[in-house]
């Protein structure tokens, strides 16, 4: 998230301190920040793929689970997760719980 960031502001900061005359970075310099921007979707469409995996996985667990233990679960695992840390995962879970249960 920062990378790409990071990379505009260098760039920006590049064409517009500068003369034209005298860039701040050289050609592969400038290359090298474009491979990091590229790098970073790469690596952000992997985390959303993981994502996706898991929020299958959870669904697949889900649909295969008695009755009895589905219930237990959507009784307790809110209650667990309410006492984890506030992270991102363990909103995503609790949302995904939620609309597993709906459907």
């Amino acid at each position: 998230m920062f990378k790409p960031l990071l990379a505009l502001l260098l760039t920006f900061f590049a064409w517009t301190s500068h003369s034209a005359s005298k860039p701040l970075f050289s050609p592969s310099e400038l290359q090298n920040i474009e491979k990091l921007k590229l790098d970073s979707r790469v690596f952000l469409d992997q985390i959303v793929e993981l994502k996706k995996q898991d929020q299958n996985y959870f669904k697949h667990v889900l649909e295969n689970t008695s009755r009895e233990d589905l219930a237990a679960l959507k009784k307790f695992l809110p209650k667990v997760l309410d006492l984890m840390e506030k992270s991102e995962e363990a909103v995503w879970m609790k949302n995904t719980l939620d609309k597993l249960s709906k459907e």
